[in-house]
């Protein structure tokens, strides 16, 4: 066992290391899922636009249909977003020269303004948010669809 070990400096900074990894790892993991809710939102407004091609639907049920496609936009936006993050949460390091570098990158993209530098549970926390935004107007779009449908039948 070194000094480090006694003193538990070393063992500390890799657990928090370990912890961020696992934390990016996770995050990675559960962003990925998004695509799914993609697939989804792009199926939604399939059938929203073909209930309206082809069904002539009644003025509500046209109205959620709408709906769904006015959607749509948003939910593929979002869904690019959380795939750009699950991308990178499963490339990058957690260590601070990795991150910092990245997000000088992002600033000389023009991709994102210059920021305080952020540790990985807030960027955690803001790409969590970022897919539960999708998951929310994915879901948004598939009770006005069930709505449209329901009209229909």
């Amino acid at each position: 066992m070194s000094a480090h070990d006694l003193t538990g400096t070393t063992t500390a900074a890799a657990e928090h290391t370990t912890d961020a990894h696992m934390s990016m790892t996770v995050t990675a993991a559960l962003l990925a899922a998004g695509r799914v809710a993609a697939l989804v939102a792009h199926l939604a407004a399939l059938l929203a636009g073909l209930a309206l091609l082809l069904a002539a639907p009644a003025a509500l049920a046209r109205l959620a249909c709408a709906a769904v496609l006015v959607l749509w936009p948003c939910a593929a936006w979002l869904a690019l977003r959380v795939e750009f993050d699950a991308r990178l949460f499963a490339a990058l390091d957690p260590d601070a020269a990795t991150l910092a570098g990245f997000d000088a990158a992002l600033v000389r993209l023009g991709l994102r303004a210059a920021a305080p530098p952020r540790d990985v549970a807030t960027r955690c926390a803001g790409a969590l948010a970022l897919w539960r935004r999708l998951l929310g107007c994915v879901a948004l779009q598939l009770a006005l669809l069930g709505v449209a449908l329901a009209l229909l039948l």
